[in-house]
């Protein structure tokens, strides 16, 4: 897989995790408040695992990010490089 496939499979997965945790915070906010702290405790504890993967997820976008611009940088060298524009 391309780096640039890497990067958009990465983000994809940033996009569902942000879902998900956005469900989750429904879902804290509702047994907050109705009172049901042991189902609230154990919907904190998946937010705040999911949060962690997120993280994880957007250094690995931010890396693949880098990696890309560092090709395109080469690619532009290169190309800089090798043009020789004729008088």
């Amino acid at each position: 897989m391309s780096v640039n496939g890497k990067l958009r499979k990465a983000w994809q997965q940033v996009k569902f995790l942000n879902d998900r945790i956005f469900d989750l915070k429904t879902r804290y906010d509702r047994a907050c408040n109705g009172s049901n702290t042991k189902f609230s405790a154990a919907l904190r504890l998946q937010m705040s695992g999911l949060k962690d993967v997120l993280n994880m997820y957007y250094e690995y976008a931010n890396r693949k990010c880098d990696e890309m611009e560092n090709i395109a940088d080469k690619l532009r060298h290169l190309y800089n490089a090798s043009y020789q524009p004729t008088s």
